[in-house]
């Protein structure tokens, strides 16, 4: 076959890879020292503080279960409003400017200038869950300084608790509302007290007051003032829900009450210290890169604690401030490829991202395409990503405990799409839109296909499968599974390929049409060259593609379809724009075949679209490179970092 000896390399490579042939990044491993006197505003944006802001009716415009919004708290947006509304009377001396802001990644300062006088915000993580939060006034309000503490949250729920009987109590009617993106609704509410702080007084016991309320569920909020007081405020700077159930146990943050200074220090010295030991060995090269700094402390800021019956562990989702409802495979996948080149705790909370899918797989073998705190939803997702992290993950551990662990449910994965998925019996997996992860992907517009993608995923998939098997010593298995990925790959060289576009197609599923392929042109023909389904020559004119205007030149990137295709829309999701998982594949299957020059030149104009952002970015315009989409996107900052870092599959190969 054309594609054997190319295919027999990626088989060669597969076995002669040894433990440490992992890629390691260019430059040598530093830590946060080395960000020590530097400017550090460009971490702040789109996240890097956050509060909780409640959608109308605790229903997001998408109908998604637990969705939130998040908003950072830049200079412009007046937080000490809902945090002093219940402080300061008369009320309406609340009109204030910003006088000064300071930034830090682990605390913020934000000073207002009121008619009556000064106020003074200090923002303090205390973990990646919870932020604390001191607030001072001049005594120009003739009040004393004002300490504002938000509480600790450990897995068994809110601990600690706030100050003052005698402030006037504020009394929230909490509605939270918990809708079901795949049908059903739960609902239920409960009254929750909050006490707020002009003074140190006696503790009350399981109360607090928080500014974040890391828990999934969108709320419906408003504030009934003692007196004449009454304000409703959307943005929910929500209290810990008084819940005797959820009392126990002390926070890791133990914070005594009534807060003082030295309580205060205290945990945003914790934050600090945490973030110090977030960013030693870090996988940047160079810290002068603000987006490399910026995309390993997004993995920091997206990482929530477990909550509800299926998120068992601590998942990184992949946008606190979009996409904090739930985790999708392919994204928590790529993310703990990533983790896997920082520290032990990096590495660990990267296995937590594997453990986490197959905590909740399906008997059957399925492994969802995502899942949210209370629910696992339906679907799958390529295969290939969740067993490469795991082979990655165990190889910088040094050892093969982690692969022995995850083994046979990546097995069982799988072989359920091989069984389950393929519903002519030809030996060819189908997907759709929704699975392949290109939800609305024009490839997709008449139904489901056999994806070239996933023939690509399965034969990776298989690669990897007899990898980990050769670790094992499971002879049989690495058989089986090289055998199978020969089988894909040559069947994708001889049935996927189109000799007159010079390109790889989908199939559709009926064999009898005149024309087998789905002739929509889009970066998922590159992905056959990651398995060595091509001669050198096939590789040759995939590559000249990218580099004329009627296949995939665009000014920017690798778009998601032609941009001669009657669908395409530079700014249209799946339809048009630059996605950096696309990009970074067709990346690592040009280097495949030695298209080095190809390769460099996609690399760095991906690097430089990124970059020029001030968070990454979900997907991107293919006309003006402008970012779209969520901010703080997770697996942009991924992609980031390993093209930055020059790791690759090829790594475990």
């Amino acid at each position: 076959m054309a594609c054997d000896f190319r295919f027999q390399t990626v088989l060669l490579l597969a076995t002669l890879c040894a433990v440490g042939c992992v890629g390691c990044f260019r430059s040598d491993v530093k830590n946060i020292a080395a960000l020590e006197g530097r400017d550090l505003s460009f971490l702040s944006r789109r996240g890097a503080h956050t509060y909780v802001e409640a959608t109308s009716g605790g229903k997001s415009p998408d109908n998604a279960l637990y969705a939130r919004q998040y908003s950072d708290l830049l200079s412009h947006f007046g937080m000490y409003k809902p945090v002093l509304a219940p402080l300061l009377e008369p009320a309406d001396e609340l009109e204030c400017e910003v006088k000064s802001r300071v930034w830090n990644p682990d605390a913020i300062v934000q000073v207002y200038q009121c008619a009556a006088g000064e106020i003074t915000l200090e923002i303090a993580y205390m973990s990646y869950s919870d932020i604390a939060v001191r607030v001072t006034v001049s005594n120009d309000w003739a009040l004393p300084d004002v300490p504002i503490r938000g509480c600790a949250i450990n897995e068994q729920g809110f601990v600690d608790s706030t100050v003052s009987k005698d402030s006037g109590l504020v009394f929230i009617e909490q509605e939270i509302q918990l809708f079901s993106f795949w049908g059903g609704e739960q609902k239920e509410t409960r009254d929750t007290f909050v006490e707020i702080v002009p003074k140190v007084s006696p503790a009350i016991d399981g109360r607090c007051w928080s500014v974040v309320l890391d828990a999934q569920v969108s709320s419906v909020v408003s504030f009934r003032m003692h007196e004449n007081w009454f304000i409703e405020i959307n943005n929910a700077v929500a209290s810990c829900i008084d819940d005797d159930d959820s009392s126990g146990g002390r926070s890791p943050y133990d914070i005594e009450w009534p807060p003082d200074t030295e309580v205060f220090d205290a945990a945003l010295k914790l934050t600090r210290l945490e973030l110090i030991d977030w960013f030693t060995n870090a996988p940047v090269s160079d810290f002068n890169d603000q987006m490399a700094v910026m995309s390993w402390f997004i993995a920091w800021e997206n990482t929530a604690r477990p909550w509800g019956s299926a998120w068992t562990r601590p998942a990184v989702v992949p946008s606190k401030r979009h996409y904090f409802r739930g985790v999708w495979l392919w994204d928590s996948a790529f993310t703990a490829v990533m983790l896997a080149h920082g520290n032990a705790d990096a590495r660990e909370l990267g296995r937590q991202q594997v453990r986490l899918m197959i905590d909740n797989q399906a008997e059957d073998g399925r492994l969802a395409r995502e899942i949210w705190a209370h629910e696992v939803g339906p679907g799958f997702q390529p295969p290939g990503p969740l067993t490469w992290a795991a082979l990655v993950l165990s190889v910088k551990e040094g050892n093969h405990d982690f692969i022995d662990e995850v083994y046979d449910s990546l097995v069982a994965y799988h072989k359920w799409i091989a069984t389950d998925n393929d519903s002519d019996g030809d030996g060819r997996s189908e997907w759709d839109g929704l699975n392949s992860g290109m939800d609305t992907s024009p490839r997709f517009d008449d139904g489901a296909v056999e994806g070239v993608d996933l023939q690509s995923w399965m034969a990776f998939d298989a690669l990897l499968l007899a990898k980990m098997a050769q670790y094992l010593g499971f002879k049989a298995d690495e058989r089986l599974f090289k055998a199978e990925a020969e089988r894909r790959v040559n069947d994708l060289a001889n049935n996927f390929w189109d000799d007159t576009d010079q390109m790889f197609y989908d199939r559709r599923i009926d064999d009898s049409l005149e024309d087998p392929f789905v002739r929509v042109i889009t970066p998922v023909s590159f992905l056959p060259l990651l398995v060595g389904a091509a001669d050198e020559s096939k590789a040759a004119a995939m590559a000249a593609h990218l580099s004329d205007p009627s296949y995939l030149k665009v000014p920017y990137g690798v778009p998601t379809v032609s941009s001669t295709s009657k669908e395409y829309n530079p700014e249209d999701y799946w339809r048009g724009p630059v996605w950096i998982v696309t990009n970074a594949f067709v990346i690592w299957a040009l280097e495949q075949y030695g298209l080095e020059q190809e390769a460099l030149a996609l690399r760095s104009s991906t690097l430089a679209m990124i970059a020029v952002e001030q968070t990454p970015r979900e997907y991107y315009n293919s006309q003006t490179g402008a970012g779209l989409g969520a901010t703080d996107f997770m697996w942009s900052g991924v992609f980031y970092l390993l093209l930055s870092g020059d790791i690759s599959p090829a790594d475990v190969l």
